[in-house]
């Protein structure tokens, strides 16, 4: 893959499934800010295509997503308290986004707001995971409407070990429960049959049958007009939202840039000049849960 290669891939079937793919296998689609802009952009495009009555996000390469690119926003970089803080960082990745409330603010909740644009499409979003849905790819995942994952994938928030709370990770909350949601926020990771188990996603598959499950549920909902699809999806998220979801999405950003001022990436800190590689330090800190 080179630099000319597209972010997204996007593609719409006769049976009415239009499919997004994340085009970084190299980078095991880490989500940078070029990236998500171009995710919206393309969720906007599924929106308006009338051949498109459901959408189905997926990775390409070796995973769904490993979360956010720490090249844009490396934890080392962080430094709480120090330098401007009246806004005049572009928080959108710039190294300094930690410095103060205002950037640090500005960063986390432009995460959040791609998340939230999912929850506000008008057509049904399938998150379909194999290999790894780490850190805000976690949280994308859940966001969407449904989620299948294969039974060996992994889905969590690695830097709740040693970094920041993640910046929509009270969705955790709604999806997996009071008691599995505080495992996860302590380090905990879930296999697909965990996450299905527990309520957390939809299905768990074998990872070679993951595609055409998740497919053949996707003909199914596209069977369905998409205006009564509209006001199901809308329906259901009202209830949702009534309980407090979009309001629990803006505040878990708030806890994340408090560990950005209070400096909670220490560890992850020591360990990178412990060992001169951002990628030997998290194995390092990941070691003690198995890695992740």
């Amino acid at each position: 893959m080179s630099d000319s290669d597209p972010l997204l891939l996007y593609e719409v079937g006769a049976e009415g499934i239009a499919t997004i793919t994340f085009n970084r296998p190299q980078q095991m689609n880490a989500f940078s800010w070029p990236m998500m802009e171009a995710l919206q952009a393309m969720l906007a495009r599924a929106e308006k295509d009338t051949a498109a009555r459901v959408i189905v996000l997926r990775g390409a390469g070796r995973c769904f997503s490993v979360g956010y690119d720490f090249r844009e926003t490396p934890p080392e970089a962080i430094r709480p308290g120090q330098g401007p803080s009246d806004g005049s960082h572009d928080p959108r990745g710039v190294p300094e986004y930690g410095r103060g409330i205002w950037n640090s603010r500005a960063h986390v909740q432009g995460h959040i707001a791609y998340e939230r644009f999912i929850w506000d499409l008008w057509k049904p979003v399938i998150a379909q995971v194999h290999g790894y849905a780490l850190g805000g790819g976690s949280t994308l995942a859940l966001t969407c409407d449904l989620t299948m994952m294969a039974d060996d994938a992994k889905i969590g928030y690695p830097p709740t070990r040693w970094l920041a709370p993640g910046d929509n990770t009270a969705v955790y909350a709604f999806m997996a429960g009071l008691k599995k949601s505080k495992e996860m926020m302590f380090g905990r990771m879930f296999s697909g049959k965990e996450a299905e188990s527990i309520g957390m996603i939809n299905y768990s598959f074998p990872a070679d049958r993951l595609e055409e499950q998740t497919r053949a549920i996707a003909r199914r909902i596209a069977t369905i007009a998409p205006e009564l699809l509209m006001l199901n999806k809308s329906m259901i998220n009202r209830v949702w939202e009534m309980i407090g979801i979009k309001t629990a999405m803006e505040f878990a950003g708030e806890f994340d840039s408090l560990a950005h001022l209070a400096n909670t990436a220490r560890p992850i800190k020591e360990a990178i000049d412990k060992h001169g590689s951002l990628a030997e330090a998290m194995r390092e800190l990941n070691e003690p849960w198995g890695g992740v």
